[in-house]
């Protein structure tokens, strides 16, 4: 798989307080290395997980806990009178897979 120099950061993962700022270089398809980034975040984003230099994963479960909440919201907001079990399909469908997305990593 080639990745896109441009597109890629470096984010190191560690418990100390100062953290190395080493020079990492990709090679671009023409042949001429470029160096890539640090992240100035604190929190990086890939594949739709999001993960902190601590490696915890607080803001990612917040996140989806918070998108579930919208979606139960909006549930509500759509019908007035909802059968038990039309909203747990709802449920099943709408809100189970935001909280259940990339739970293998963070369990």
């Amino acid at each position: 798989m080639q990745f896109h120099p441009d597109k890629c950061k470096v984010m190191t993962i560690s418990r100390k307080k100062k953290q190395d700022q080493n020079k990492y270089t990709m090679r671009k398809q023409v042949g001429n290395n470029t160096y890539t980034d640090h992240t100035l975040d604190q929190v990086e984003k890939d594949l739709r997980v999001t993960v902190d230099c601590n490696l915890s994963f607080e803001h990612h479960i917040m996140e989806k806990v918070s998108k579930a909440n919208q979606m139960i919201a909006l549930i509500r907001r759509s019908f007035v009178y909802l059968v038990t079990e039309n909203f747990t399909r709802l449920y099943k469908a709408i809100v189970r897979p935001h909280l259940e997305y990339a739970n293998s990593l963070w369990m």
